[in-house]
């Protein structure tokens, strides 16, 4: 079309402004700018100055134009950019449901053992372990309280826990020389403890990762009394669990 209404031009000097309008149209574009620059510059004929007047007019309103349907474009860009980062940011707000992992310690329910917790909140989860917790099966239920949110945002998630299940032993072998035979006593025992730890998770999502902590049992009334009256004159060898807890174990969220 540009080379018709060149020749066009070319045959006829005196070309109407009409004429030029319709080449141009109201909806500008580069093509039709690149129109008017040729019309105005390099054309081999003479235009009157009121097609002169007429050309740089409409070449103005193309370069106008053109800037107004940028902007829009790079506006739209910038908030195409601002509503991806502002899911970003909203993805890494939410919180996992569930926190499943496996470990060793007396949050998993003795020496080795599951934990399975529910995230109630951001800061706040409620557990239930199971574990071999010898001669017995062992269990826990508690909180863990987190100090940072428990979301994606947080690599470090520190936290204090406060639970209640089986969390002392004893063991005691016996040996009646003047009978010539051997026994034995084994107890578990049931009480509160309480500590402090913190999540650490790694990946893309932040949905996987160890965690570590450290804590104490509550003194055990029985515990204390089976210990005292059981350690007699004929054991030969007891086995008991210490006030200090430590606990090492590797989670998954979903």
């Amino acid at each position: 079309m540009k080379c018709v209404y060149l020749i066009l031009l070319f045959l006829s000097p005196h070309v109407s402004a009409g004429i030029l309008d319709t080449t141009l149209g109201n909806n500008c574009n580069p093509c039709e700018d690149s129109i008017a620059r040729d019309l105005q510059y390099q054309s081999p004929i003479a235009l009157s100055d009121a097609e002169r007047s007429y050309i740089v007019v409409r070449r103005r309103q193309c370069l106008e134009f053109g800037k107004i349907h940028g902007g829009s474009k790079a506006s739209g860009r910038l908030n195409s950019e601002n509503e991806s980062k502002q899911s970003g940011n909203a993805d890494e707000d939410i919180k996992p449901a569930l926190d499943i992992g496996g470990g060793f310690g007396n949050e998993y329910g003795g020496y080795m053992g599951l934990k399975v917790s529910y995230v109630v909140l951001k800061h706040l989860s409620v557990f239930l372990s199971l574990g071999n917790y010898f001669p017995e099966i062992g269990w826990n239920v508690g909180l863990d309280a987190f100090l940072l949110e428990k979301t994606r945002r947080n690599i470090f998630r520190p936290y204090a826990y406060f639970a209640y299940g089986m969390n002392d032993y004893l063991r005691v072998s016996y040996g009646y020389s003047d009978a010539n035979s051997f026994g034995s006593f084994n107890g578990a025992y049931y009480g509160f403890y309480a500590g402090a730890g913190t999540e650490i998770r790694f990946g893309k999502d932040k949905t996987n990762g160890p965690d570590i902590s450290i804590g104490f049992a509550l003194p055990n009334d029985n515990f204390q009394k089976d210990l005292n009256s059981k350690f007699g004159p004929y054991a030969v060898s007891v086995e008991k669990s210490y006030s200090f807890k430590f606990a090492l174990g590797y989670h998954v969220e979903f």
